[in-house]
C-alpha cells in the first residue's frame, strides 16, 4: 500500500533536518550570512536607508525621501 506524503517527515529542502550533517549545515548558513553581512554594511555605509524602509517612508510621507547618504 503507498504511504502518503503526510505520514513522513520531511528532511527539509536540503535534507539536512535531523540529520548527523550539521557542519553542512552550518557551513549554508555561513554561505549566506557572511555575504548578506557584507552587502549589508556596504548598503548602509552609502545609503541612508534600508530598501523596505525607504519605500514605506515614500508611501507614508506622500514625498521622494533622498536615498543616499550626503557626502562629507
Amino acid at each position: 500500500m503507498p504511504t502518503s506524503p503526510v505520514g513522513r517527515r520531511s528532511r527539509g529542502p536540503f535534507g539536512l533536518r535531523d540529520s548527523p550533517r550539521r557542519g553542512t549545515a552550518m557551513v549554508l548558513a555561513g554561505m549566506i550570512l557572511v555575504p548578506w553581512g557584507v552587502f549589508g554594511r556596504w548598503w548602509l555605509a552609502r545609503i541612508r536607508y534600508r530598501p523596505m524602509e525607504w519605500g514605506l517612508r515614500r508611501v507614508t510621507w506622500w514625498n521622494v525621501v533622498q536615498l543616499r547618504r550626503p557626502r562629507p
